[in-house]
């Protein structure tokens, strides 16, 4: 898991990187930022689901913002015609599905972390 979650916040810090180059580049960085500390977080402090489960919110709340822009008026192949963006409904998939990438990944450590707080408190009682 160690290795998933160095992974996952050196794609998730690129992805900020990236998104300097956007016309709207502050929120942006901060969600990515936000998924890449809470993932080397998880290496630090696995136990700690509370960051994971905030940013997944955000992520999926956010992502749910821009469906009505996606579903329907653009195809999932279409998000990866070209790196310029063609069409406004497709820079809105990218970054609706760059949303439920961070969205699932900071469900899953949060989900792991609430398991690792359960198992350690029945360890504790036994």
């Amino acid at each position: 898991m160690r290795f998933l979650n160095v992974g996952f916040a050196a794609l998730f810090l690129f992805g900020a990187f990236v998104q300097l180059n956007d016309p709207d580049p502050y929120a942006w960085v901060a969600i990515y930022i936000a998924a890449g500390l809470v993932c080397i977080l998880a290496v630090r402090r696995p136990k700690l689901h509370y960051p994971a489960i905030v940013v997944a919110a955000i992520a999926l709340l956010w992502a749910g913002f821009l469906a009505p822009h996606v579903f329907g008026t653009t195809g999932f192949g279409e998000m990866f015609g070209g790196w310029k963006m063609s069409d406004i409904n497709v820079e809105y998939s990218r970054e609706m599905y760059g949303l439920l990438v961070i969205a699932i990944w900071m469900v899953i450590l949060g989900i792991r972390a609430f398991r690792l707080r359960v198992s350690a408190k029945s360890d504790v009682v036994m």
